[in-house]
């Protein structure tokens, strides 16, 4: 399975256990109905804090749980969320997918070149040694 060979960070039971009700909330959207990640966390923590709702949620829903339950959906295959800067909906269109594959190696792309960059500094000789440095307001680190 797909889920075995990639590396996922873990969902907790909470995670695991909404992911149906995100699921069919998503499967509501299209490229023409979209939804902002701000208006779907509201939306769940307000059914939550209301009680309106059977979701089993303890902690309140963020948008850092929003993208790890999304790149589940993608990592496992399970459901084709396309995110733009106008919000996230679902797509089987073939163009969506495409856009969306290019926009996450992109971002993969840029992840790389950061650690990159990073590993260069490690690897210099000259590394200040951070008890010593005084930054750019004279606070001298101890």
């Amino acid at each position: 399975m797909i889920n075995e060979i990639i590396h996922l960070e873990k969902l907790n039971d909470e995670e695991i256990n909404f992911l149906p009700t995100l699921r069919r909330v998503l499967l509501k959207t299209n490229s023409k109905k979209l939804l902002y990640a701000d208006a779907i966390v509201r939306g769940v923590n307000k059914r939550r804090d209301d009680g309106l709702s059977n979701y089993c949620l303890t902690k309140p829903f963020t948008q850092a749980r929003l993208r790890k339950m999304v790149n589940y959906f993608r990592c496992t295959a399970t459901l084709p969320v396309i995110s733009t800067s106008k919000g996230y909906y679902v797509s089987y269109d073939k163009d969506d997918i495409i856009y969306m594959i290019k926009s996450l190696k992109a971002r993969a792309d840029a992840i790389y070149a950061a650690s990159d960059g990073m590993d260069y500094i490690l690897k210099q000789k000259d590394i200040i040694d951070a008890d010593k440095e005084i930054d750019v307001f004279g606070f001298e680190w101890k």
